[in-house]
C-alpha cells in the first residue's frame, strides 16, 4: 500500500514528517543505557536527567496516525518538562504484554481481549489508563460483500496480520452473538487488507485510525482497492485499548509517579 505522510508543525513552522520524528526520537535515545525498569537517563551531557518510559505499540509499525497523542508531546517537549524521556517501540502485533512483564518495555497498549487473556495466563500486568472508553475496532470487507451485520460473520474467513489478533476479534464476535469457533482466521501478515480487497477473505480486522488511512488509499487507487467497513461503534459497546504496566511498578512510589505523569500527557 502507498505510504501516507502527515506533517506535524514545529514552532518554527518547519515541516517534520512522522517518520522523521520517529527517527529523531530514536536517535535522541540511542546512547541511553537501560538501568533497571525505569532508569534515570541523561538526555544531553550535563543536562537534566530524564526518567525513561519505553512504550510499545500493539501494531507492527509506528508509521501510523493512531499514536499522535504520544508524538505531539514528545515533539513539543511536554514530557521533558515532566522529567520523562518517552521511547516508542513498534510491537510485533502480539506478545507485547509478555515483553512488559519481562521488563523489556514499560508500558503496552493492549486491546481488552489481549489484556484479559494475558491476565488469565498469569502475566503480572494491569491496565492503568484508557484513552477512549468506546469501541474503535472495525471489520474491513470487500467492496462487493453482502455482509451488513456482524452476525453474518459466522462461518466466514477473517483475515488478520497475526493469529495473535484472535484475542482481539473473539470478544467482539462473542459480544455480537457469533461463536468465535465458527470463523476461520487467515494469518496473512502485512497484506491482510489487500487480501480482503481481492476477495481472499470475507472480512479483516481494522480500526478507526486504519480505516481513515485505507479510505484515503481506496480513493487514490479506485476500483483496484475496493473495500468497505462494518464500523464497530455501530454495534458494540466494548471499550478500546488500555495502557498497561507491570503490577509491581504500581507498588513502587517513584515508578508509579513516572507512569502517572506519562499517562497524563497521553
Amino acid at each position: 500500500m502507498q505510504e501516507n505522510k502527515v506533517v506535524l508543525e514545529e514552532p518554527s513552522s518547519r515541516g517534520l514528517t512522522r517518520r522523521e520524528l520517529v527517527k529523531r526520537t530514536a536517535v535522541a535515545g540511542a546512547g541511553l543505557g537501560l538501568l533497571g525498569t525505569l532508569s534515570a537517563e541523561q538526555a544531553v551531557a550535563g543536562a537534566q536527567k530524564l526518567d525513561l518510559v519505553r512504550w510499545i505499540s500493539p501494531r507492527g509499525t509506528l508509521d501510523v496516525m493512531d499514536d499522535y497523542n504520544i508524538r505531539v508531546p514528545i515533539q513539543m517537549g511536554y514530557y521533558e518538562k515532566l522529567g520523562i524521556n518517552v521511547k516508542l517501540n513498534a510491537g510485533a502485533g502480539s506478545g507485547e504484554m509478555q515483553l512488559v512483564a519481562a521488563k523489556k518495555v514499560d508500558m503496552g497498549y493492549p486491546s481488552p481481549g489481549v489484556l484479559t487473556s494475558a491476565i488469565d495466563a498469569g502475566i503480572p500486568v494491569v491496565g492503568v489508563w484508557e484513552q477512549y472508553p468506546a469501541q474503535v475496532f472495525d471489520f474491513v470487507l470487500p467492496g462487493n460483500s453482502d455482509i451488513t451485520s456482524p452476525q453474518q460473520l459466522a462461518g466466514r474467513k477473517i483475515a488478520v496480520l497475526t493469529i495473535g489478533w484472535k484475542a482481539i476479534v473473539d470478544p467482539i464476535l462473542a459480544d455480537a452473538g457469533v461463536d468465535p469457533n465458527s470463523v476461520k482466521y487467515v494469518e496473512l501478515g502485512t497484506q491482510w487488507v489487500q487480501a480482503v480487497a481481492q476477495g481472499q477473505a470475507d472480512a479483516g480486522l481494522a480500526w478507526e485510525g486504519l480505516r481513515a488511512q485505507l479510505n484515503g488509499e481506496a480513493a487514490h487507487f479506485g476500483s483496484a482497492f475496493n473495500i468497505k467497513f462494518l464500523i464497530g461503534a455501530n454495534f458494540s459497546k466494548d471499550p478500546s485499548n488500555v495502557y498497561a504496566v507491570r503490577k509491581a511498578d504500581m507498588s513502587d512510589a517513584k515508578k508509579r509517579k513516572i507512569l502517572s505523569d506519562n499517562a497524563r500527557r497521553l
